[in-house]
């Protein structure tokens, strides 16, 4: 699966890919101030650090690198904990994917340069030495480098594995990203065993530094051994199966105990049923209430599939979550929501609640083939009850792709857009165009679920 059956730039174990990066960075916020403050202070205290012996500039300047590249690292393990005040400091889970997406980047070309210093570095010196005599053998005492090396090679390939492998199955992904810890570790040990800075010293810079790799390891160790056990404490059981067509399932949820929840959230979801894969997915919530929840499920992969398939009455589940940061009750009296394909769900948990607000809404609902309109009656009904509410079907095999270019939308209203990754950035891209200062929350998903 990859970031989300709901609707985001999510990283791979959530079935989505980021796809708007740039509008995300746009928006100026705590989750961005935070890193740049640590990444600032990283390298102010390594420019400023006195080392234990002499050292040149290039290997300063290395060493720095190195420094950013651990402070990347640590960052990218402490945005994979999907905890909720960070999720609220970057807008939502799927931009804290965004951002954990190119720290990770990031820090593999700054890991990469970092080799590139020291094995230049390192020949020098050789070459140096062997002008003077026979060298001896360096034993142990070139064991923090070679660590350093094999670290720098495995993480390298592991974070390509992580970023790229789109033909892996889920299952076989997550393996890979688990063993991030792994030159994560030596990583460290390299940096405390080969630096000509004194890491285990009481200064400022070694403080730094331990805080920082303590926090980064401890998130990646507990990410390996405690998270599944600890972070899906909601459990429940399948208590009805309605099948809307041939690709689509609406599954009910009995919990143990009630969710608090907002209409536009989602949740990832375990399913322990023989022959379903156990790993978490995220999906929408579509509806509920107290200790019932309403999950809306299209066949886009393997685990859906299967899941639409077989899933029966009576399996055990568990949530984590909710996520999301689409807060209809927040988004003003004039709202224009654009849902393409199975991105409609997350509204429709809110669409009972429109009469309490008072909101006037303009849905545009896309889809590719009628049986994909699996809510076209629902919201037919729905905009003939109620005055506030309008309703544009579009069948793209018929009428094309919607130009919002070219619709009548008003400029001062608040857009909230949930479907595929290239319609939503499209939409935000031509709403943008039309009306610059214009409101816009959106989630974006595109994975093999």
């Amino acid at each position: 699966m990859r970031p989300v059956y709901v609707l985001l730039n999510l990283p791979r174990d959530t079935g989505a890919k980021s796809k708007n990066f740039a509008e995300v960075y746009m928006k100026v916020n705590k989750g961005l101030v935070m890193i740049l403050v640590t990444f600032i202070i990283t390298a102010v205290l390594w420019l400023t650090a006195v080392p234990r012996e002499t050292v040149g500039a290039l290997s300063h300047f290395g060493q720095l690198l190195g420094g950013l590249a651990l402070n990347g690292l640590f960052l990218v393990f402490l945005l994979s904990l999907r905890n909720r005040r960070l999720d609220t400091w970057f807008g939502g889970l799927d931009k804290v994917y965004v951002y954990h997406k190119y720290l990770a980047l990031l820090s593999v070309g700054l890991i990469f340069i970092h080799g590139q210093i020291s094995e230049s570095l390192a020949q020098a010196a050789q070459t140096a030495e062997q002008a003077t005599g026979p060298v001896p053998a360096a034993g142990l005492a070139n064991l923090p480098a070679s660590m350093g090396s094999l670290g720098q090679a495995l993480f390298i390939v592991l974070t390509l594995v992580a970023l790229f492998g789109k033909r892996l199955k889920y299952e076989n992904w997550r393996i890979f990203h688990r063993l991030l810890v792994i030159p994560y570790g030596l990583g460290i040990y390299h940096s405390y065993f080969s630096s000509a800075f004194d890491l285990f010293a009481w200064t400022p810079l070694a403080i730094w530094t331990t805080v920082t790799n303590a926090i980064g390891l401890g998130v990646a160790l507990y990410m390996l051994f405690f998270y599944q056990r600890t972070a899906y404490r909601h459990k429940g059981r399948v208590s009805k199966i309605q099948r809307l067509n041939a690709t689509t399932v609406e599954l009910e949820l009995t919990l143990d105990q009630a969710l608090d929840f907002q209409a536009g959230q989602f949740v990832f979801l375990k399913v322990f049923q023989q022959g379903l894969e156990a790993a978490p997915h995220p999906f929408s919530i579509s509806g509920g209430q107290n200790q019932t929840l309403r999950l809306t499920i299209k066949r886009l992969g393997d685990f859906t599939a299967q899941l639409h398939d077989t899933i029966q009455v009576g399996t055990a589940v568990s949530l984590n979550g909710p996520y999301g940061q689409m807060d209809f009750a927040k988004g003003g009296s004039q709202q224009v929501w654009v849902a393409g394909g199975i991105g409609i769900t997350p509204f429709m948990s809110y669409l009972q609640h429109l009469g309490h607000y008072g909101q006037s809404v303009q849905l545009y609902y896309t889809y590719r083939g009628e049986e994909e309109a699996v809510y076209r009656p629902v919201l037919e009904r729905f905009a003939q009850e109620n005055s506030q509410f309008q309703v544009v079907f579009n069948d793209s095999r018929e009428k094309g792709r919607l130009d919002f270019a070219q619709l009548d939308l008003p400029a001062e209203a608040h857009y909230f857009m949930c479907g595929p990754g290239q319609l939503v950035k499209s939409a935000v891209k031509q709403v943008r165009t039309r009306y610059p200062q214009a409101q816009i929350t959106f989630e974006a998903f595109d994975f093999r679920s």
